[in-house]
Order: structure tokens, then C-alpha cells, then sequence
């Protein structure tokens, strides 16, 4: 299973599956007004799979503000993601790709 792996107390670890990150990008967005996804995000994941990195391709509705809702999604992405596994992503990159 691809996923990030988390080691917690205890000599335990858990892995959180790609198809799980991908749901919380979705909701994020869902959460978010003024945004959609415009494609698949795509994931990359660090050697050790303790963490990834994330190209994520939006779409803004017109007449907004491009930057602000684009922040306000990074954002709400990486408490979730931090509430998820205890880390921060390591890097996040948010792609405005046009309007709707």
C-alpha cells in the first residue's frame, strides 16, 4: 500500500493511504468556497515515506480573489493534514489553472 507511514508510541506505526490523502484534498476543496479541483492531485512522497508533497490543480470562480481563496484551501489543507499525521506536508503547491 503507498501511503505515509506515522510511527507513534510504542513501536506501533500506521500508514495513511493515498486514496485517504486524496479524500481529504477533495473535501478540503468541497469545504472551500469559491474553488474546485481540477484534476487528480498528485502525491510525492519522501524516501522513507514519512511524509509527500503535493501538486494540487484548481479552479477559482470568476470575479474572485484568486489568492485568497487559493490561501485560505493551502491552509485549511495543511491543519487537516497535520491533525491527520502530526507533520506538516513537506511542501504544497497549489495551481490556479483557470476559472469557472
Amino acid at each position: 500500500m503507498v501511503g505515509i507511514t506515522v510511527s507513534s508510541d510504542y513501536n506501533q506505526s500506521y500508514t495513511v493511504s493515498g486514496d485517504a490523502i486524496c479524500q481529504l484534498i477533495s473535501q478540503c476543496a468541497s469545504d472551500t468556497n469559491f474553488l474546485k479541483l481540477d484534476a487528480e492531485p498528485k502525491i510525492i512522497y519522501n524516501k522513507d515515506y514519512s511524509n509527500a508533497s503535493f501538486i494540487i490543480d484548481v479552479k477559482v470562480k470568476k470575479n474572485k480573489n484568486i489568492a485568497e481563496i487559493i490561501e485560505n484551501f493551502a491552509t485549511e489543507f495543511e491543519t487537516r493534514f497535520k491533525s491527520l499525521i502530526d507533520i506538516k506536508p513537506h511542501d504544497i503547491r497549489v495551481c490556479y489553472v483557470g476559472s469557472y
